[in-house]
Parts: C-alpha cells; structure tokens; sequence
C-alpha cells in the first residue's frame, strides 16, 4: 500500500511484554513481530505465532496510520492478549514512524 500524500504511516512492533507460563509457539518475554505497511519484516521479527497474529491482525490497518477521527480509541492501544487463556502472552504495541 503506498503512502498518500501528506498522510503519517507508522511501522508496528509488538513486543512480548509478560506470559502467565511457557508459550508452545515458543516465544518469550522481549521477543518482537515487526509489521511495516505492507509486511511483516522477517529479519526483525524473531517468531511468529499464528494464534497471536490472529488476536494482532484485525488491528493492524488502523494502527499504521494516523487517525483523524476524534474520540478513535484504536490508536491509543497499548497492548494486545493471545487468544490463548492458558497462556495470556500480552504484546506491548510501539508505534515508530516511518
């Protein structure tokens, strides 16, 4: 997707910031998923799970762009849960522009 003009694009890094215990995709507190427009940036991410991106996806398209929405609450998200109860790895969202 390319870039309008005069519009802010953002690249998203999601951050394991804490687990309740093990994950069985194997990620770990600190590890990263990089997400620049339009891809995930492989060499900067250092796992992927699928049940994660899955709970990361449906906030991805917004969270690249700058809302001009007022009161857009999805901006100011911090934080994403798996969907995995069991395991509750919590993902810290930065938001870098690009």
């Amino acid at each position: 997707m390319r870039k309008k003009s005069g519009e802010t694009l953002y690249e998203l890094v999601f951050t394991v910031k804490e687990m309740q215990k093990d994950c069985p995709a194997g990620l770990k507190v600190g590890d990263k998923l990089v997400y620049r427009e339009p891809n995930v940036i492989l060499e900067d991410t250092d796992k992927i799970c699928v049940f994660a991106l899955g709970s990361i996806l449906p906030y991805i398209s917004a969270l690249v762009r700058e809302s001009r929405e007022e009161g857009d609450w999805i901006p100011k998200k911090e934080e994403i849960i798996c969907p995995d109860p069991s395991v509750r790895v919590v993902f810290k969202i930065t938001r870098r522009k690009v």
